[in-house]
């Protein structure tokens, strides 16, 4: 089949996939994640930032773009409520699915509409769907991550594969994982190098002043 001279990869994950994939290696080129310079590892150290082993930990919830995924995963924390005292949540709904504080009385969170980006930096957990990409966000951020899982669907996460992940299908699956990861140290935390962040562009630079040279040698 014919193929690209070349195929930008962001990150090694999608690098491992493209070679998986049946990709001549020759024609990988490793360039930065424009979206996630943002979430370079070197400018978001967990020291004094986030709550480690504090009395509370302050949980991100990101919500689906698919309201059932967002009922399901909103109402496995309302199941568990009243063992949430030791969590602070915030959730961030997806704007084509809003949540309501009235659809879940039992449940005590704060909304906001602030980017990930943004929020990330203030967070320990993320509490996500199986199907959002905002999950990359989260764990670019270096956030430790649960995600829901429909027993009845295919898992479609982005991070299905990668180790410390917990994927929960039910709210007592949802409270052993919120207790193990508030217990979880960050550096005892080993987590993947998803994506290539240097915010000085070094592989984007070397990429295109190498096909601007090689155009200027066929003139």
């Amino acid at each position: 089949m014919p193929l690209p001279n070349i195929v930008a990869i962001g990150g090694e994950a999608l690098k491992n996939v493209c070679l998986e994939g049946g990709y001549p290696k020759k024609c990988l080129v490793e360039v930065e994640a424009l979206r996630y310079l943002e979430f370079n590892e070197d400018n978001h150290s967990k020291s004094g930032v986030h709550s480690i082993r504090s009395e509370l930990q302050r949980v991100l919830v990101i919500g689906d773009y698919l309201s059932s995924n967002t009922s399901m995963q909103m109402n496995l924390l309302n199941q568990i409520s009243e063992k949430l005292e030791r969590f602070d949540l915030t959730v961030k709904p997806h704007p084509a699915c809003p949540v309501e504080y009235e659809d879940y009385p039992k449940l005590k969170f704060t909304l906001s509409d602030r980017p990930i980006s943004e929020l990330a930096k203030k967070f320990d957990i993320a509490y996500t769907t199986n199907l959002t990409s905002a999950v990359l966000d989260a764990y670019s951020a270096g956030l430790k991550i649960i995600s829901v899982l429909d027993p009845a669907s295919l898992n479609l996460s982005p991070m299905r594969g990668i180790s410390g992940i917990r994927f929960v299908s039910s709210s007592l699956d949802l409270h052993y994982a919120l207790v193990e990861a508030q217990s979880l140290d960050y550096k005892d935390f080993k987590r993947v190098k998803f994506f290539y962040a240097d915010p000085t562009l070094t592989r984007w630079r070397a990429l295109l002043s190498n096909n601007r040279n090689n155009s200027h040698s066929n003139l």
